[in-house]
């Protein structure tokens, strides 16, 4: 209760910041889009950028992988290159607001600017609040409350492809306990969710089946046709199958094999039974389909599954303390099974979000509670 106080209040503080008027701003009483002068303007996206390239660049340079890899010293020093970059960013976007603002109405630049850039730095405190004394890894909670928050004021009617990255990402969870090995989906089905529900549609419209085209996503590539979907998808999931295999040991490589097809043959008839509700959905209303859709859904359902699981892990153990932050999801499993032939018991939160975005470390990093 107590955390996901911490977690709730947090977010209600991110929250008021969009209510706030930037000060030193001073709009004209008739000038439209007034949300767009808030104190939260700039939002999460400064310090989700700074993460993401920072995680990228760390993953292509030697030094960078040593330091994923280091442990908590090294993600340490990441996380402070990434705090840095945030603030750059910030201030660049904060200077490009005011310069633009400056020009509609009065403005006091030096207070603007530095209200911008606490706002930020109230993000990232709140999102390390929430990591350390909440639940769930506090960046992704703060994306998670950006995206529902889109969702929220922007919604028009319900978005099938939304549904369809929330039931994906759920139907993986809740039938993984069938997996002989104890994995955390092993990365590639939440993808191979979503590309097998597209190859589903194409095969109901090769058997006939009228209207199943109209419900593929449009995907914004070159050409733009609906059919390059599939390919795109596939493309995808076999590039976190190959990140799966590149950090799974060797020895583990052939259990790890039979897990993921374990998995994908549960999946399946779910997925194709999405397909099939989606094709006469099709037929009563207007489609509201796109891919951003898909990957919100999951992730928005990976971060409430972590909450979940974080919430179940501390209510039956208050007392655990987090001894390591993988960087790697597939440590997990063997970490726990060594512990528990050891007779200490332990559990693991952030397991559905890494496995959405594994290859990403900043804010889907798994912790072992013992």
């Amino acid at each position: 209760g107590a955390r996901f106080a911490v977690t709730l209040a947090a977010v209600a503080l991110c929250e008021a910041t969009l209510h706030i008027d930037v000060p030193g701003v001073t709009p004209p009483t008739t000038m439209e889009h007034h949300e767009l002068l808030r104190l939260g303007v700039v939002g999460v996206a400064p310090v989700v950028t700074a993460l993401l390239l920072v995680e990228v660049v760390a993953a292509l340079l030697p030094a960078g992988r040593r330091l994923r890899t280091g442990g908590a010293a090294g993600r340490a020093q990441l996380d402070f290159l990434s705090v840095a970059l945030a603030v750059l960013l910030t201030a660049i976007q904060a200077g490009l607001f005011t310069s633009y603002a400056a020009g509609l109405m009065p403005i006091n630049l030096p207070v603007a600017m530095a209200s911008l850039l606490g706002v930020t730095a109230l993000y990232v405190a709140m999102a390390q609040w929430i990591t350390r004394r909440g639940l769930g890894e506090g960046f992704a909670v703060l994306v998670a409350w950006s995206v529902c928050r889109l969702y929220w004021t922007a919604w028009d009617e319900p978005s099938v492809a939304l549904v369809l990255g929330v039931g994906a990402v759920a139907t993986v969870w809740a039938r993984r306990l069938s997996c002989p090995v104890p994995l955390p989906s092993a990365g590639v089905l939440p993808l191979y969710s979503v590309q097998l529900f597209a190859a589903g549609v194409t095969l109901l419209d090769l058997l006939g089946v009228p209207g199943t085209q109209d419900i593929l996503p449009d995907v914004v590539v070159p050409g733009g046709e609906r059919g390059t979907l599939v390919p795109v998808m596939v493309g995808v999931a076999l590039t976190a199958l190959l990140l799966d295999r590149a950090f799974a040991p060797d020895a583990d490589l052939a259990r790890i094999a039979g897990a993921q097809a374990n998995l994908r043959r549960i999946t399946s008839a779910t997925t194709l039974a999405y397909a099939l509700a989606m094709a006469g959905a099709s037929q009563l209303l207007m489609p509201v389909y796109s891919l951003h859709g898909v990957i919100s859904g999951a992730l928005l359902t990976a971060v409430a599954i972590d909450l979940f699981d974080a919430a179940r892990g501390h209510h039956a153990a208050p007392g655990r303390v987090a001894v390591w932050t993988f960087t790697r999801p597939l440590e997990v499993p063997q970490a726990v099974a060594r512990l528990a032939a050891a007779g200490i018991g332990a559990h693991v939160t952030g397991l559905s979000l890494a496995t959405l975005l594994q290859f990403f470390g900043p804010f889907t990093r798994p912790r072992l509670w013992v």
